[in-house]
């Protein structure tokens, strides 16, 4: 290797920050511990569990009761919302013999960013100043006096960090239809102490009958602990989990998904989303929607568990405008909702239907389900509520330290930072050369990765005029559509290998630690051939581990779709490819537009 030489200024200036170049701050967030100290209530704990254990047995058919997860599309004013959960009780009270009513408590939005609201925890002041940790505070507060009230809630998750701040007070869990696909967040479902309940699309509900089997599954994540800590979580697998399908999806699709999930061996039961999907947009046509579950419901259709209805205080939607502080009390800025008087005459025959399929088969012996107890005390105030299925949360080596210890040398630096720009030019039209990724599915042996490095070091520089040949460095295993396939068979598996990252070993002991180190010196080691390096990302930590001796990043065609990746993409310093889908790159080509804007989003410095 020749001698380094001292570089000029311009490029000296240039050299000494080679990672977040695109992060314009990272701010402090709030220890979870911390604001669950401050926001606690003993006196809510069988609220919160009962409503788990019921959802259970009504998911899994021991319970003839409709759940309805009902309320405002998102919860942008906590006072409209609790005022929505005030109305609601005396409804429980009276239906609750057909019916448990959950509060819709989204506090995220997956279509936010890029212009777009991101949600009530990100932007609580609809402004764009993403206050997180006021948000997170608003957000714990009003789930605290919803289950105050004794009804419980159900949340939208979009990444692996912010259930630490809320989980044990939540009853019911959603991952939306963009972010089923996505390995991190079937990860994230494994570990959550509620019943979990995957979205699926229109089109196919063949990613979230994957999602299902896949997060019944142990598994290992990145995330935080309690106390703000990154770490590495391992759980025990959640087998409540379970579909929501929308109203639009047609009979063959919910009856091939009900049939999958049978075959699974589990419930042949879907919740049906009356807001979600063409035909239900506006109040009118999701008050049809639900007319017309109500009526399968009444007919005797043992698939339906439950609905989710988007209902406010009054009907429609309005925009946020430039002034928060003058939008309409109870009206919401998101998708078009129902109003009260609606949402109760939907409530009152959904009831009814319930009534005549119970006088049509008696109920089964038995309501409720007990839930697991927490394996694992990470703080003993909501153990009862919180962890159930969190098997350990170990301590992960701070992305610093790593850095430190496999630190990227001067050459290598002025070898990434060149291909970066190289593979720029290509990208934008400025260079005729063709851009190449090559490398094997996943990386799980680095010895033979530098084998194979060699070799392709040898024929870039041999095709280096016509070809840009970058090797693909997979450090995570993605889930693809072959591997839902495979689950969704009797006997299919449910997890399978993670990746070098996560299981160094290849024997499920999940070392990330060495995992890291172990990825560091692979990707340094491929640098010193004078071969740039590509690397996808299925979580938003990793790349404070990597992402300064890469020189492309991927995001893959499962992961395009979830908002948490589209903001990792905005502040990744080196050029980002989104996969399209097979049949669509309509997810990838929003992200492309998505990840050009500035975002806010959640990860460990």
């Amino acid at each position: 290797m020749p001698p380094e030489t001292a570089p000029d200024d311009d490029e000296s200036a240039l050299l000494s920050r080679i990672d977040d170049l695109r992060i314009a701050s990272i701010r402090p967030l709030m220890p979870a511990a911390c604001l669950i100290e401050e926001l606690a209530d003993a006196s809510v704990v069988e609220t919160i569990r009962g409503a788990r254990g019921a959802l259970s047995a009504i998911t899994r058919g021991t319970d003839q009761r409709l759940a309805v997860v009902i309320g405002p599309a998102a919860a942008h004013d906590p006072a409209a919302v609790l005022e929505f959960a005030r109305r609601l009780v005396p409804v429980q009270q009276r239906l609750g013999g057909e019916l448990l009513l959950v509060v819709r408590v989204f506090l995220d939005e997956p279509g936010g960013g890029a212009g777009r609201w991101s949600g009530a925890m990100y932007d609580p002041g609809l402004d764009g100043s993403f206050q997180l940790n006021r948000g997170f505070r608003q957000a714990r507060q009003l789930l605290v006096d919803i289950a105050r009230l004794g009804l419980p809630a159900g949340c939208l998750y979009l990444d692996s960090i912010s259930p630490q701040f809320i989980a044990d007070l939540v009853s019911w869990s959603a991952v939306g239809a963009s972010t089923a696909a996505s390995a991190l967040h079937r990860e994230l479902a494994s570990g959550l102490s509620t019943p979990v309940g995957f979205h699926a699309t229109a089109a196919s509900a063949d990613a979230a009958v994957g999602a299902v089997r896949a997060a019944s599954a142990p598994h290992a994540f990145l995330s935080v602990s309690k106390q703000g800590v990154a770490g590495i979580v391992q759980t025990t697998g959640n087998r409540d989990c379970h579909l929501v399908l929308p109203a639009a999806s047609a009979a063959e699709a919910e009856e091939a998904a009900c049939g999958a999930l049978a075959a699974l061996g589990l419930p042949a039961r879907a919740m049906v989303d009356c807001g979600y999907g063409a035909g239900c947009t506006t109040p009118q046509e999701q008050a049809a929607a639900a007319a017309a579950v109500a009526a399968r419901v009444a007919d005797g259709d043992g698939r339906v568990c439950g609905v989710v209805l988007s209902a406010f205080l009054k009907p429609g939607r309005q925009e946020i405008g430039a002034q928060p502080s003058q939008l309409q009390f109870g009206l919401s800025v998101t998708e078009p909702c129902l109003g009260w008087e609606d949402a109760l005459a939907t409530l009152e025959a959904l009831a009814a239907a319930v009534a005549a399929r119970r006088r049509a088969s008696p109920p089964p012996v038995g309501r409720s389900e007990s839930m697991p107890r927490a394996p694992f005390r990470e703080l003993g105030a909501i153990e009862q509520t919180d962890n159930l299925r969190v098997q350990t949360i170990r301590p992960l080596l701070s992305p610093a330290c790593a850095i430190e210890e496999v630190e990227l040398p001067l050459q290598s630096k002025r070898l990434v930072l060149r291909a970066r720009c190289d593979i720029s030019a290509v990208v934008q039209g400025d260079s005729d050369r063709l851009l190449v990724l090559a490398g094997p599915p996943a990386v799980h042996d680095p010895s033979e990765a530098m084998e194979y490095a060699a070799r392709l070091a040898a024929l870039a520089a041999e095709l280096e005029s016509e070809l840009l040949v970058v090797m693909a460095v997979n450090l995570s295993r993605s889930s693809s559509a072959a591997d839902d396939a495979a689950a969704a068979a009797p006997g299919g598996p449910g997890g399978g290998w993670a990746g070098l990252v996560t299981d160094p070993r290849l024997d499920g002991s999940v070392d990330m630690n060495s995992g890291f180190r172990a990825a560091r010196r692979l990707l340094l080691d491929i640098a010193q051939l004078g071969l740039p390096t590509a690397v996808e990302y299925v979580d938003t930590i990793t790349p404070q581990f990597v992402a300064d001796l890469a020189s492309y990043a991927l995001v893959g065609a499962r992961q395009a779709g979830s908002r948490a990746h589209r903001e990792l993409a905005s502040g990744l310093s080196t050029p980002v490819g989104f996969q399209g889908g097979a049949s669509s790159a309509d997810a990838a080509v929003d992200a492309v537009r998505s990840a050009a804007s500035g975002h806010a989003f959640l990860s460990v410095s």
